[in-house]
């Protein structure tokens, strides 16, 4: 069994580095779910990014075969003369002509796909980063887990209400994690449906110039299409959608309160896990101060009858108070650094719980549809 000396002794010098780790760690509770559901995201992307290629591929061979067919009958001097000889020349044009109609359609169904594979080739590598940034705090994350856990297995090891605090502070934190993980998808949700309305919007303006802008038109709406696929792959609240719907932002403006509410509900459970966590600090706190003074009791026992008062009084104050002039465990400066937001070229006010989840605060800060500024 552990003395209370040495507990007193490890309490004490262990006091500023723990207030340090305890900090450290709040900065990054948000971390562990914005990597589970940014690997999900990822996992999804390419998922997608495979189908594309292979219909990508598919729609190319057609392509392929429908330039040949159209060429070999517009190029075909003998044949075009045979029909011309035997007075089937109309005949002939209408062949060309619906050969060059099918080649046309063909390659529209290509570009529109290769739109739609370069967009995703798009998402997904600013995906893969924004994962690798997660993935370094995540190690960062468990590496101060594991310190603070080593620190009570040493101080507290034998403290049952110690045990049961903790657990409860646990407990909490699982809650406080589910939350999070449903404001991450919802604000993701908002920035595919953000991203969506962006295209349809440019798809009705292609289709209001002219006629000849139909390819470019029909490529936008597929890429709208394939966002509202992305955003209901996210979120099961999601329904599946139309372009009125996302013209009008009714989807956007749904998930949009469902990520405010998560919001608000994650900021009520912080501050319960903050609370418990003081209650976890206070109690060893108490344990601290009780070691102290049952330390300088037996101090004072041990003493010659010329050892003052005065002297065990200031020493046992010095014990439970006192700043150390040097802390026993290195800090890494490198682990106490608040966590870097996520790069945005965007300057709007983070919501009121953007504090608490900066992962989700980005995507909620670029996520808002430009029909829906309210500038």
């Amino acid at each position: 069994m552990v003395s209370q000396s040495t507990t007193f002794q490890a309490l004490r010098d262990n006091a500023a580095y723990h207030a340090r780790l305890i900090s450290a760690i709040s900065e990054l509770d948000y971390v562990p779910s914005a990597l589970k559901h940014q690997t999900s995201y990822v996992d999804d992307l390419q998922t997608r990014l495979k189908q594309s290629e292979a219909q990508l591929k598919k729609l190319s061979e057609m392509t392929n075969k429908e330039r040949k067919e159209h060429e070999y009958l517009r190029d075909s001097t003998a044949r075009r003369l045979a029909h011309k000889l035997t007075g089937r020349k109309d005949q002939f044009q209408a062949m060309v002509t619906k050969e060059e109609r099918e080649y046309v359609e063909a390659l529209e169904k290509e570009l529109a796909e290769r739109d739609t594979y370069n967009l995703l080739v798009s998402m997904a590598e600013e995906a893969k980063r924004e994962k690798a940034d997660l993935a370094e705090k995540v190690v960062r994350y468990e590496a101060l887990k594991k310190e603070l856990a080593d620190l009570y297995m040493q101080v507290f090891d034998e403290y049952p209400e110690d045990d049961r605090l903790e657990y409860q502070v646990q407990s909490t934190q699982a809650l406080h994690d589910q939350i999070q993980d449903t404001l991450n998808a919802e604000c993701r949700v908002c920035e595919i449906l953000a991203h969506a309305d962006r295209t349809m919007n440019a798809c009705e303006a292609q289709v209001k110039e002219a006629l000849t802008h139909s390819q470019r038109a029909q490529a936008l709406a597929k890429q709208t299409e394939s966002l509202c696929k992305q955003a209901r792959n996210v979120s099961p609240f999601v329904e599946s959608i139309g372009p009125l719907k996302i013209a009008q932002g009714v989807e956007w403006d749904a998930a949009q309160r469902r990520a405010d509410n998560a919001g608000n509900q994650l900021i009520e459970v912080a501050q319960t896990l903050e609370t418990e966590r003081l209650v976890l600090a206070s109690y060893r706190k108490e344990v601290f101060q009780r070691i102290s003074r049952e330390e300088e009791h037996s101090t004072l026992s041990d003493q010659p009858p010329g050892y003052s008062t005065a002297s065990a009084q200031s020493e046992a104050s010095a014990a439970s108070g006192a700043p150390l002039a040097q802390e026993p465990v290195e800090f890494s400066r490198s682990m106490t650094a608040s966590p870097q937001p996520m790069s945005s070229t965007i300057s709007s006010p983070p919501p009121r719980w953007g504090s608490r989840n900066p992962y989700a605060a980005t995507l909620a800060i670029r996520s808002r549809p430009p029909s829906y500024d309210q500038s």
